[in-house]
């Protein structure tokens, strides 16, 4: 059963608790603007046509690297009302070994100062510079939590619609989704298809299969699905009715 604060039923962190996420890894982030409003722009023929707000978001998100030492972005996606994108972390192993801190160790989860380089001041930053900018040019406010869904890793089974069991490398369902599921399903294989999938193509997957198994996903109604080719430094975007997206970094 949901917890309670202040009276109101709250959805649970999906971070896990012991993990310090001032550590190396990538992470996989969704920011969402209050109450879902539509700041950064409007979906316009299949296209997101960014307001000044979101020409600014999209503007500081690609500029994080900049201002975060060790710090690197890979696939973004800047939509009318939430920011989808990947944030790695990859300091040296002596810089690492200076934390003192273990990947499973919890202090970038304490209340307190944030850690410098850890994921939480990277987001706080990136954040708080788009609402000053927006603060001078009109009325703009980030979600507080996002208690819109649930973020699953590759451990997570999904049974599809169409029978078949997939474990995507990263997903996301939202909440009313999983409240409808019986205690019983939430321990098994889902029953549904996620809303968002990510799928990353190893060296020994074959990209046609990966393609297909991305098709599938979105026949089998997830609204968005991501494919990252790192090799080729690629992201194949797959969204119902429109045509797959290929943005391109090869550069």
């Amino acid at each position: 059963m949901q917890q309670k604060f202040k009276d109101k039923y709250r959805v649970e962190s999906i971070r896990l608790p012991n993990r310090d996420y001032a550590s190396n890894g990538w992470y996989f982030v969704t920011i969402c603007t209050n109450n879902r409003q539509c700041f950064f722009g409007n979906i316009v023929d299949g296209q997101v046509e960014y307001s000044p707000i979101g020409q600014i978001a999209e503007k500081f998100w690609s500029e994080i690297p900049q201002h975060s030492k060790y710090t690197y972005i890979d696939s973004y996606v800047i939509m009318p009302n939430h920011v989808h994108g990947i944030i790695i972390i990859d300091k040296p192993d002596n810089v690492e070994s200076q934390n003192f801190t273990s990947p499973d160790s919890d202090e970038s989860n304490k209340f307190g100062p944030l850690k410098r380089s850890s994921l939480q001041s990277i987001i706080h930053s990136y954040k708080s510079a788009v609402t000053r900018w927006c603060r001078k040019n009109g009325q703009f406010n980030w979600s507080d939590k996002d208690n819109t869904g649930i973020a699953f890793d590759s451990s997570a089974g999904f049974k599809l619609p169409n029978g078949a069991d997939r474990s995507p490398d990263a997903s996301w369902v939202k909440l009313e989704r999983w409240n409808a599921l019986t205690p019983q399903q939430q321990t098994r294989f889902l029953p549904l298809c996620p809303h968002f999938v990510i799928e990353l193509l190893s060296p020994s997957d074959s990209l046609k299969a990966t393609q297909e198994k991305m098709k599938e996903y979105k026949d089998n109604d997830a609204s968005l699905g991501w494919l990252i080719n790192r090799k080729n430094k690629q992201v194949e975007i797959y969204r119902i009715g429109q045509e797959v997206e290929v943005l391109d970094k090869s550069y």
